[in-house]
Formats: C-alpha cells, structure tokens, sequence
C-alpha cells in the first residue's frame, strides 16, 4: 500500500497518489433531565483536554499523582470508556457524489456531527473497480477534503467515517477508520470491551496486517480469518458479528464494509450503553446533534428514484429515512443494487 501525502483537497490527491478556548453552552433542563434519567456509566478518572489547532488529545488524570498531559507527540491515549462514531454510505448505478444521493442539507448536516466526533475522519470509494482510501486524524468538521470527498468525487460506492476514539486507544492515523486489506474496507460504529479478552482472538500477525492497535482492528481481522478461509464476505462478516454479540452482550457493532461487489451496512447494538456522560461534556447543550440522546445507535437507510442507496447513523432529520431493524446484516450487490437482508444468526430474508 502506497504512502501518501496529506492532500491540500481530495481533488488534488486523487489525481497525485495512484496507492491507495471553547464557549460551554448549558443544555436545556429537559435535555438534563434526559440526559440524567439514561445514564448508565460508571464514574471514571478525571480528564484533561489538550488542544493543538483542529486536533484535540484527552489524558485521564492518575488518582495518586494528579499528573495528566500529552505524551511526547502531543498525543495522549483515552482509558476506561467507550466511545464512538458515525457511519454514512452510498450505492448507486452510477457514479455519483454522497451529496447528490443524500441532498445539499443532509451532507452539510452529516458532516457538522464533526463537532461532536472530532477524532479523525476517513473514507473509501470505489474508483472503477478498485477500491481506494484516505484517512486524516484531523477532524472532519469543516474540513475541505472531507467537503471535496462528499460533494466533488463521485463513485458508484462510497463508505465515510468520523470518529469518536474508544478510549485506551490513541488518536492517530493507523487507529482512523476505515481499515483496509487489499481490496475490503470497513468502518466501524460502538465498541468491543473488554479489549484484553477480544485481543486474545486473534495473533500478531493477523493484527498486524489489518494496522492499527483497536477492537476494531481485531474484529476485521477475525472477519478476514473467515473469509479467507472460503466464506463468502457476506456470510464472514454476519457469523463474526453474530459470534462476537454472543460473547460480548453490550457491544457495538454497527459496520460498514465495502469490496469492490458489495456493500454491507451491520445494525448490532441492542444493550450498548449510549455515552450520555460525554454528550454532556462536550459542551454542545442543545446544539447536540439530532436523535444522540435515544437512539445514538440507529442505522436508517433509504433508496432514491434512480435505485441508489444511502446508509447513515443518527444525526440527520431530513425525510425519507427508514431505520434499519435490530440485529440486522444488509448486502447491497453493486453490480445489480439488489439487497440481501440477514437476521444475525438467521437466514436471509427478501429485502
């Protein structure tokens, strides 16, 4: 895999690279109250944030010494708790931009949850048969390249991610989402823990390959491991998922994989926590994004007159979304746009 350089805008790098202090705003009572009666967190180590430009690194505070600060890159990992990101996806028969399957509105909207998952960004496209990437640490809110990458590139496929880290796992490129092996992708929105007991799943190796240090990492490579071994990629990433919510009841595992003959869009969180405490901390009040408080989860999908696709996380409030059922697996066929629906650990279902 080519190395490339940060683009001054998506457009450039396409054509250059051939490899692949803040105002505190109060909620509102009724938000606190919302907030107050969901919350099912545990309480955790003190944090302090540490700013450098757009980016942003967070420390947990050591009980004994007091001391928290970035480390010697000006990076610092989070510890203890999970947290989490947003998905969106689109198919078509053409190639198309995000923002022309979604509309004007929608992309802009998508695109403010920045201000809330401001851990990086990243996306992945289909660029002929190919499939090609690009990830930047920086956030996505107002960031030209991801404008560029959803309003200027069209692709008959496309998956983009921003990122909200899980904490204990640092915010740097290798960790930014999507994860890449040869010509399969995947994003990823919710958590894995404990980690420790996921690690043990696969080898160095295998986690090696997939890069990165994350329960996300770890959940690819057990879905390459699969289909490797003769699976199709449908069937390889619903018995991952299926397993994987078995032993670990209160993860998320919302997905979305993208190879060059499919997209798959996993609906997998019934029993994850929703982070009220960091929605709370994040300063936005009532600026926090649509549908975060209740349904912080929900995959919604629709499809436009042309047969296109669209996939998202909560967040937007335009019409014509419909949410995705609980325990679900999609697969779209990009040659044909015919969809498979799955009932993890069921069979699959006429869409």
């Amino acid at each position: 895999m080519n190395r490339c350089p940060s683009p001054r805008s998506m457009r450039s790098w396409i054509a250059s690279c051939s490899g692949v202090s803040s105002t505190v705003i109060p909620p509102s009572s009724r938000t606190r109250a919302r907030l107050a009666a969901s919350r099912t967190r545990a309480p955790r180590l003190p944090r302090r944030v540490w700013n450098s430009g757009a980016r942003r690194a967070v420390t947990d505070c050591d009980d004994a010494s007091g001391i928290c600060g970035p480390d010697a890159r000006g990076w610092t990992e989070r510890k203890g708790d999970a947290h989490m990101c947003r998905l969106l996806a689109h198919a078509s028969p053409t190639p198309v931009t995000t923002r022309e399957v979604i509309g004007d509105a929608s992309c802009h909207e998508w695109q403010r949850l920045g201000r809330l998952h401001t851990d990086g960004w990243g996306t992945a496209w289909l660029d002929g048969d190919e499939v090609r990437r690009y990830r930047d640490a920086a956030r996505g809110l107002d960031n030209p390249d991801l404008t560029d990458a959803l309003g200027d590139t069209p692709s008959r496929a496309r998956l983009t991610h921003l990122r909200l880290a899980t904490e204990g796992f640092a915010t740097r490129v290798q960790n930014t989402h999507p994860f890449r092996v040869g010509d399969i992708v995947l994003a990823h929105n919710g958590s894995v823990t404990p980690y420790a007991q996921l690690r043990e799943k696969v080898t160095d190796a295998e986690l090696a390959r997939v890069g990165g240090e994350t329960d996300t990492a770890v959940v690819f490579a057990l879905i390459l491991r699969r289909h490797e071994a003769g699976e199709p990629l449908f069937d390889a990433v619903t018995a991952t998922v299926s397993e994987l919510r078995g032993e670990f009841p209160t993860s998320a595992l919302n997905l979305l994989v993208l190879s060059p003959d499919e997209l798959i869009a996993v609906h997998a969180n019934e029993g994850a926590p929703i982070p009220h405490e960091l929605f709370e901390e994040s300063g936005l009040g009532d600026d926090l994004p649509a549908g975060h408080v209740d349904h912080y989860y929900q995959l919604s999908w629709r499809r436009s007159e042309d047969g296109s696709i669209a996939v998202t996380s909560s967040g937007l409030t335009g019409d014509g979304w419909n949410r995705m059922a609980p325990e679900t697996a999609v697969r779209v066929d990009l040659s044909t746009l015919q969809v498979d629906r799955r009932e993890l650990l069921g069979a699959t279902l006429a869409a």
